[in-house]
């Protein structure tokens, strides 16, 4: 497919606003995809998420583009899944299809992708924004990142291969401290951990500069391929970890345990609606989960 190198670049600033998900493609291959919501925390709302899957598909059919770094617009690089895309009526049995279907899909995104990608982490990182910049094959950070996943906190599971690689890759007290502690990491400890190669001392824009150098080290010139996608047992996997993580998910979500969790969430940081709802939720659900 011919390349559409530097297409992006020629719209005009209002146009890119509009976009929840825009690449820019540099003359050496390296594109550079944005998300673009930071009204939103950059957050994967439905139309970021299908912005997302329509720049992957393009960005993979361009044979110009060899290396694909990912970052975020305004303070965020995501707050992660925007559960509210959830929020109209519908059954039990609907909304954890729903649930599991999106969970694997996002993911298996990340794993199916052929080219490198580089997380440019720009800022605070929450849930599934961490757990997939672990699928990418280099995380860079600025000063000001920081790492979250509250699974724990909100009474749902590990996501992402979280269950599997934060342990096997940067150790059992990173994995124990992301994944039960509720821990928020900062950019020094995710270094410390070896969850990002790099924190670097600059704004955005160093921040990119900084990546297209490592992209240009390690997979224009080095050659560098995908190893998840390379190693085909471990490719498969992963994958079989994210349907398992994605079916459990989808199996706690609005359970007692997650009712349980959320109440107490609710009571910590005295967001009395949202008890209340809650409250109303989990002693109401003996009637509405059967519908």
């Amino acid at each position: 497919m011919s390349s559409r190198c530097g297409t992006t670049r020629r719209m005009s600033p209002d146009s890119l606003a509009d976009r929840r998900m825009y690449s820019v493609i540099d003359p050496t291959g390296i594109a550079v995809l944005y998300y673009n919501n930071p009204k939103k925390c950059n957050a994967w709302t439905k139309d970021l998420v299908d912005a997302f899957y329509k720049e992957l598909i393009i960005l993979e059919n361009d044979d110009a583009v060899k290396v694909v770094l990912l970052t975020g617009t305004g303070r965020y690089f995501s707050s992660g899944a925007d559960f509210g895309m959830y929020s109209q009526p519908m059954r039990l049995a609907t909304l954890q299809n729903a649930v599991e279907t999106f969970t694997k899909d996002i993911f298996n995104a990340f794993l199916d992708f052929p080219k490198p990608i580089i997380a440019c982490v720009n800022g605070p990182a929450i849930g599934g924004a961490v757990t997939s910049a672990s699928l990418c094959d280099v995380i860079i950070c600025t000063t000001n990142a920081t790492f979250h996943t509250p699974f724990e906190e909100l009474g749902i599971c590990a996501e992402g291969c979280s269950s599997y690689t934060f342990g096997s890759r940067y150790g059992s007290e990173f994995s124990r401290k992301m994944l039960q502690e509720n821990a928020k990491l900062t950019a020094s400890d995710a270094l410390r951990y070896g969850f990002v190669r790099e924190v670097i001392d600059g704004d955005g824009d160093a921040l990119i500069t900084r990546g297209k150098e490592i992209a240009k080290e390690l997979f224009i010139d080095g050659h560098q391929v995908r190893s998840m996608v390379a190693d085909k047992q471990l490719h498969s996997m992963l994958k079989s970890v994210n349907s398992k993580e994605a079916k459990q998910l989808a199996s706690l979500v609005l359970s007692d345990h997650f009712f349980e969790k959320q109440l107490q969430l609710a009571s910590k940081k005295r967001r009395h609606l949202m008890f209340l709802v809650m409250f109303v939720l989990r002693w109401t659900r003996p009637l509405w989960s059967r519908l």
